[in-house]
Order: C-alpha cells, then sequence, then structure tokens
C-alpha cells in the first residue's frame, strides 16, 4: 500500500482496507487511517452493508470487521 495514494481514497474503502483479515476498535481505525473517531464510526454505520459491529452490547468498545460480499471473495468488486 502507498500512503500517499491511499489517502485519496474514499474513507469507506481505507476503512475495508484496513480491516482486511483483522477486528478493530473505531479509535485503532481513526489511527489507522487519520481521520476523526467519529467520521470513523458513521461512516461504519453507513456501509453496515459492508461492516459489523461485532458483539455490541458488551458494554467494551466494538470491534468492527468486514462482511462477505456476495461473489467477492478478494477486493476487487468492492
Amino acid at each position: 500500500e502507498v500512503p500517499e495514494l491511499a489517502e485519496k481514497l474514499p474513507i469507506w474503502h481505507r476503512l475495508w482496507l484496513a480491516l482486511k483479515n483483522k477486528t478493530l476498535t473505531v479509535e485503532v481505525l481513526a489511527k489507522q487511517i487519520d481521520v476523526d473517531p467519529g467520521v470513523v464510526k458513521s461512516t461504519l454505520n453507513h456501509y453496515k452493508n459492508k461492516f459489523a459491529a461485532l458483539d455490541p452490547t458488551s458494554g467494551r468498545p466494538s470491534l468492527w470487521a468486514r462482511r462477505a460480499l456476495e461473489g467477492s471473495p478478494d477486493d476487487e468488486g468492492v
């Protein structure tokens, strides 16, 4: 990944790339892609067809993950 190019991607796509094969909290995601945590949270919630909060009722910060997209086993077609 080339940081200069990644910065030009839409935020949802940067989150998609950051969550490849892992789960992260909003705060960690915000630091990784250098975006305000509020923007990260609203983006994740807006794209519920692409992202899912794991165990959001646990009382701890939710871990977020990618949702499986039908017909898209890799990052093409995101």
